[in-house]
């Protein structure tokens, strides 16, 4: 996000966060409760001036849930055994499982950007999210994240994201693909 984007004066700061960034901004994201881990926490501030700092929107990278099917497919891990798949899953794949932006700060692309800051961050190969808001929100398709639906589903609720092969497309006989 350029200095030109902002429609108000100061700046933003990417940063790495914490569990205590996300606890301040948590009231605001439509599912109580905490992730079930924090592998990774960023942050975005606000510094209207040079003395003044306000977090306005936070991101949780996760350890992934062992168990989803169109990750099995997406990933071709149906066959696997259990332990396998899940010592790969551990160490390949992380879960954007939360994008908070204050409220005063929304509209302006700051939840895009944190997607993308958050890909750039993830230690691992792939990044996942799974959204219940992806029909009214797009945001893991602006950000550069492959939409996968299940078979008779129009609109993705899971999105990957591959860090050695962006335009790489994931062929599944269950999956149709989205171009995003």
């Amino acid at each position: 996000m350029n200095r030109a984007d902002l429609p108000f004066p100061g700046r933003i700061v990417f940063r790495l966060g914490t569990a205590s960034d996300y606890r301040r901004l948590a009231r605001f994201h439509y599912t109580q409760g905490a992730p079930a881990s924090f592998a990774l926490t960023a942050a975005i501030d606000y510094l209207p001036s040079p003395l003044t700092r306000q977090l306005i929107a936070v991101g949780v990278l996760s350890n992934p849930p062992l168990s989803c099917h169109i990750r099995r497919q997406a990933l071709r891990l149906g066959l696997v055994p259990d332990v396998w798949r899940w010592a790969y899953l551990n160490r390949h794949l992380r879960t954007i499982s939360r994008v908070i932006v204050h409220p005063q700060f929304r509209g302006i692309g700051l939840a895009v950007a944190m997607v993308r800051f958050l890909l750039s961050q993830s230690p691992t190969r792939y990044t996942e999210a799974i959204s219940r808001l992806a029909t009214h929100h797009p945001l893991f398709a602006k950000a550069g994240m492959h939409g996968l639906c299940l078979g008779g589903q129009e609109t993705p609720a899971y999105y990957l994201f591959d860090r050695l092969d962006v335009a790489k497309t994931v062929q599944h006989p269950d999956l149709a693909v989205l171009t995003l």
